[in-house]
C-alpha cells in the first residue's frame, strides 16, 4: 500500500513539473511569435515607406509601436481586427500613423 502511494505521489509530481514545462514553453513560444510578427510588421512599414527594412531589432521596435498605436486608433474608430492577420493590418495602420506623427512634430529625417 505505502509503494502505491509513493507511485502516486511520483506521478503527480511529473505531472506537475510536465505542466510547468508545457506551460512556459508556450509562454516563451508565445513571445517569440510575437516578435516575429512586430518584425513582419516593421519590415511591411519599412517597404511602403522607404523600399526597404530598417533592420530587425528595428523592425521589431516599429511593429510593437505600430501594434499598440494600431490598435488604438482603430479602437477609437470602433474597428476591431481580431486574428493574426488582422493584428498585422493594425500594426501596419499604426507605424505608418506613428511614423508620419514623428515626422510631422519632431524629426523630418525620422525613419528615411
Amino acid at each position: 500500500m505505502f509503494e502505491i502511494l509513493i507511485l502516486l505521489g511520483l506521478l503527480f509530481l511529473a505531472w506537475l513539473v510536465l505542466t510547468a514545462v508545457v506551460s512556459l514553453t508556450f509562454t516563451v513560444f508565445g513571445f517569440i511569435l510575437m516578435i516575429v510578427v512586430w518584425m513582419f510588421i516593421g519590415w511591411i512599414a519599412g517597404q511602403l515607406l522607404r523600399g526597404r527594412s530598417y533592420g530587425p531589432m528595428y523592425d521589431a521596435l516599429l511593429g510593437l509601436g505600430g501594434a499598440i498605436v494600431g490598435n488604438f486608433v482603430l479602437g477609437l474608430a470602433g474597428v476591431s481586427l481580431g486574428g493574426l492577420i488582422g493584428t498585422v493590418i493594425a500594426g501596419v495602420i499604426g507605424s505608418l500613423i506613428l511614423v508620419g506623427v514623428i515626422r510631422t512634430f519632431k524629426d523630418k529625417g525620422f525613419a528615411r
